[in-house]
């Protein structure tokens, strides 16, 4: 039988580089000095209940996160709200990491994203996940760095 578009997509997709950029969980993670840190518990082990669960607890913006709308302005949508399609995106990065190094607060501009359109002969495609590189992530773990 024919393969279905969403199989000939994944076919293709999965033959491209991977990039995680997500941090492993744990109570000493950096974090925003307003919450807590993490606690995990151990609930069931594999000698005493046939199987391994921990409950961990924390607030929703801890680790690598998804920031709805509702996170920062009120009535807007929560993440429970975002359809799933609407989390596979075209990627646009704008490379700011040697303007960061000078200025740990900089602030993206719309020069910014239009050195980008230059750079690349296009607009910036209506509909894209636009990330800022700041390379913060060089930074990880130390939380003196991340402050």
């Amino acid at each position: 039988p024919e393969k279905s578009s969403l199989w000939q997509a994944y076919d293709l997709i999965k033959t491209k580089k991977f990039v995680d950029l997500t941090h492993s969980f744990s109570p000493d993670i950096p974090h925003w000095k307003g919450f807590e840190p993490e606690n995990v518990t151990t609930l069931f082990t594999f000698e005493k209940d046939g199987f391994w669960a921990q409950q961990f607890c924390h607030v929703g913006q801890w680790g690598t996160h998804v920031d709805p709308p509702g996170h920062f302005s009120e009535g807007k949508r929560t993440v429970d709200l975002i359809r799933p399609e609407e989390m596979l995106l075209p990627l646009v990065i704008i490379d700011v990491h040697e303007a960061c190094e000078q200025d740990p607060d900089y602030v993206l501009t719309m020069d910014d994203v239009r050195g980008w359109e230059v750079r690349h002969g296009q607009l910036i495609p209506a509909g894209s996940f636009v990330a800022m590189r700041t390379d913060w992530s060089h930074r990880w773990p130390n939380t003196d760095a991340m402050d």
